[in-house]
Order: structure tokens, then sequence, then C-alpha cells
């Protein structure tokens, strides 16, 4: 699988993000605004660029009580083990 084929610029901007924060912190805990802000791009692709990753087996993705209730998300991304 050539998972660069799958993403354009956006997808990479956010997943930039998420492996700097991951690096970081062992995992990212940003909001989708914080990581939107981060990639210059807009919460819709930052979410889209978000599912794709998950999809493609880049990242898992946990959600909380709370995103759900606020009807936001939070990408909770770590590697898949």
């Amino acid at each position: 699988l050539d998972v660069a084929e799958h993403l354009n610029t956006d997808a990479m901007a956010v997943l930039a993000v998420i492996r700097n924060e991951t690096q970081a912190s062992g995992k990212c805990s940003l909001p989708v605004a914080r990581i939107a802000e981060r990639a210059n791009i807009g919460r819709a692709k930052t979410r889209a660029a978000i599912r794709l990753a998950e999809k493609l087996g880049l990242i898992t993705i946990e959600e909380t009580l709370k995103d759900l209730q606020s009807g936001d998300m939070t990408a909770v991304a770590h590697r898949p083990e």
C-alpha cells in the first residue's frame, strides 16, 4: 500500500502536527481546532484527514464521552500496535 498516493497536502499537514505532538508527549490529544490551526487548514478538512489516516491504519482515534456530548472531538492519536 502506497500511503502517499492517498494523502493530499492537507492530510500530510495534519499528520505532521499529530506526529510532532506524538513524538513530544507520546500521544496527540489536541482538539481538532488546535490541529487545524497548526496545520493551517479548516476543521472539516482536519477531521477528514484524521479519519483517512485512521482508515489507512496510520493512527488510531479515541473519542471521549465529553467529545460525543459536545459534538466536537479530540483526536487522541497514537501509532497502532
